[in-house]
Parts: structure tokens; C-alpha cells; sequence
């Protein structure tokens, strides 16, 4: 039975993904264009208000250093933790930052989907550990 040929479906499906790319890498130029600018207003208002800078304590929210699986993995390589410990190890690196966010609920799913993957085992009571 001879091979079906795909190199036409494959070139089809590559079209298709530089087109999306494209789109992206547009969205991602526009994004970059209103930091630059919003970064802007900023330095001039902070240079309009001067020392009234402090008194509105503007802070904007970094980043945490790696994403939450990977800070979960991490924290949970030598000793067993509970949801409820990884929520308390997590908050002060910033990985629950916005409105609306509940954090038990963010890793309750983070860790399932860890265990579904195999990254995190149960051991003992509600206690998970990296594998």
C-alpha cells in the first residue's frame, strides 16, 4: 500500500501558522508601543509632581521569576507541602496579583494539572511532593 504524500497539507499547515504568527508578532509590537508610551507619561508625571511621588506610592507589579508549576516543583522537591503552605510560599513572590484572584483556587488547579502530568505526587494527607 503506497504512502500518502502530505507535503502539501504540511506546507498548507505552515501557511497557516507564519500567518498567525504575523498577527502576533503585530499584537506583541502594538503591546510593546503602549508600554513605551505609558512608560512615558509616567516619567512625565513624575517629573511634573516631584517629591509628591511618594504620597501616591506608584508601584507597578513585577513579574514573578519563573511561572507558578515551575515555583511549585521547586519549593516541593525536598519536602512534602499542602496547598494550603505552597498559597503561603507563593503570595509573597507575587504570583496571585489582581483582582479577583483567589489563590487556593489558582494552586488547587495548578497542582492538579501537576499531578494529571505527573510532576507532583501525593504523599500522605493532601501533602504533595515533586517527582
Amino acid at each position: 500500500m503506497p504512502i500518502r504524500d502530505i507535503r502539501s497539507d504540511l506546507v498548507s499547515r505552515l501557511t497557516s501558522a507564519e500567518r498567525r504568527k504575523d498577527v502576533l508578532n503585530e499584537q506583541l509590537n502594538d503591546i510593546a508601543k503602549e508600554v513605551s508610551a505609558l512608560k512615558q507619561m509616567l516619567e512625565i508625571e513624575n517629573d511634573r509632581l516631584g517629591n509628591q511621588q511618594d504620597f501616591f506610592s506608584i508601584k507597578a507589579h513585577e513579574e514573578p521569576a519563573m511561572d507558578l508549576p515551575k515555583f511549585i516543583r521547586s519549593i516541593t522537591q525536598r519536602k512534602p507541602l499542602t496547598k494550603n503552605e505552597m498559597v503561603e510560599y507563593a503570595t509573597p513572590k507575587g504570583y496571585f496579583y489582581g483582582k479577583n484572584v483567589s489563590p487556593g483556587r489558582v494552586v488547587h488547579f495548578t497542582v492538579v494539572n501537576m499531578v494529571h502530568r505527573e510532576e507532583l505526587k501525593v504523599v500522605g494527607e493532601g501533602k504533595y511532593l515533586a517527582t
